[in-house]
């Protein structure tokens, strides 16, 4: 890599370069170690770790493990990062109903709890902060959803805080044109119109669809709305979860993702890409174990202005990481002899020391825990916009007292 181009890199700012570990990937003091070694060797910088079950809440990593890998990790100058499974906070099989006041607290406190077990944590990251069936958007759970963020948001604050969420290149049902199924967001029905021949309107017309569907991205499916929660700044940033070795589909995600935060006001160096490092799945068809392929992303996306780059994931019982280290971090035939990762680069997502939040106004006078089921309403209609303009207001006044 010329000197030239490192220059760049750094005027540019940080760059995220991290991986998803599983519980087998901590839960032995040799494989503590080799993952260290495989996080150095690739020059990554931040380590999102599954928590280990605390106070009665899920969680899959040993505890000693989780603490002796954070340690490690930490002295070796990677950033650690709790990673929660929000949605099976009482069991793998139990989902968590967010339009719960009860639920939303237990939330908040399980993440406090982990942080004081493990002060040492840079941040959180929250994943499965979602409902588990896919469905049509509804507002009283989109909000539900929302405002647990905001409240981890707030208690945390200033630790780093991310979400990995459902992807944007992908096809999901939103209704018979002209009708909108569902609490679609407005903002979204504002993007869609905004322009006739975007993503969904040219999947529509591939053959085997049927151009007069509404289509969406999957998260909605699920309701969540991280477009909504960056600009609200709820978050630090979100990570897509686009595991594919396809360059049209990692493409389009990228444009996507650009093409949201452009009409949201919010930076494109707010959306993190996953990276599949994964065989082929149920739902991941087009994965693979292809090397050259993420490099090709991680290239793309530095042109397009991403920041950040999470893999899932290292460490995988059977897998070899070693081509993915290599084509990261070793000019070679793998990556056009031109690295990547070839640099160190610091965390973006390092963690500094907590700080009481500012408090959370209170909400409107009358306001509703949810709202509208109506196909003609959107989110904008239904209470979850009003509510992430004063999160908004919330965050930026949090970050006035606590510069």
């Amino acid at each position: 890599m010329s000197l030239l181009v490192c220059l760049c890199l750094q005027a540019a700012g940080p760059e995220l370069r991290g991986g998803w570990l599983a519980h087998d990937t901590i839960d032995t003091e040799d494989r503590r170690a080799a993952t260290v070694r495989k996080f150095k060797r690739a020059r990554l910088n931040t380590a999102f770790v599954a928590v280990p079950p605390l106070n009665g809440n899920y969680g899959t990593s040993d505890a000693a493990g989780f603490g002796a890998f954070l340690a490690d990790a930490k002295a070796a100058g990677i950033s650690v990062h709790a990673w929660f499974q929000n949605f099976k906070r009482q069991g793998e099989a139990t989902q968590a109903d967010f339009t719960s006041a009860t639920e939303r607290e237990a939330q908040k406190k399980w993440v406090l709890d982990l942080l004081a077990a493990y002060p040492g944590l840079d941040g959180v990251q929250l994943d499965y902060i979602r409902y588990s069936t896919w469905e049509a958007c509804a507002a009283a759970k989109m909000q539900g959803v929302a405002e647990t963020v905001r409240l981890i948001r707030e208690a945390i604050r200033p630790r780093p805080l991310t979400a990995a969420v459902f992807n944007a290149a992908a096809i999901s049902y939103r209704g018979w044109k002209p009708t909108w199924e569902g609490d679609v967001p407005q903002w979204y029905r504002d993007w869609y119109a905004a322009d006739a021949n975007n993503y969904y309107v040219r999947k529509a017309n591939e053959p085997g669809n049927n151009p007069n569907w509404l289509l969406g991205p999957s998260f909605t499916s699920y309701q969540q709305d991280p477009p909504a929660w960056l600009k609200a700044g709820l978050l630090d940033a979100s990570v897509s979860m686009q595991y594919t070795h396809v360059d049209q589909t990692w493409q389009n995600e990228v444009q996507i993702w650009k093409s949201f935060l452009t009409h949201q006001g919010v930076g494109h160096d707010k959306a993190y890409l996953g990276l599949g490092w994964m065989a082929a799945t149920q739902w991941f068809e087009d994965s693979a174990f292809d090397a050259p392929a993420l490099v090709r992303f991680i290239k793309y996306g530095r042109a397009q202005g991403i920041k950040g780059f999470v893999i899932f994931r290292l460490g995988q019982p059977g897998v070899d990481d070693t081509p993915l280290l290599d084509a990261l971090s070793v000019d070679g035939p793998a990556n056009g002899n031109d690295a990547p990762f070839e640099t160190d680069v610091a965390s973006p997502l390092r963690g500094t020391a907590p700080s009481p939040p500012a408090p959370a106004p209170p909400p409107p006078a009358g306001s509703p825990a949810g709202g509208s089921s109506k196909g003609g309403e959107g989110c904008g209609a239904t209470g979850l916009e009003p509510f992430l303009a004063l999160a908004l207001a919330a965050a930026r006044r949090a970050v006035y007292l606590n510069p």
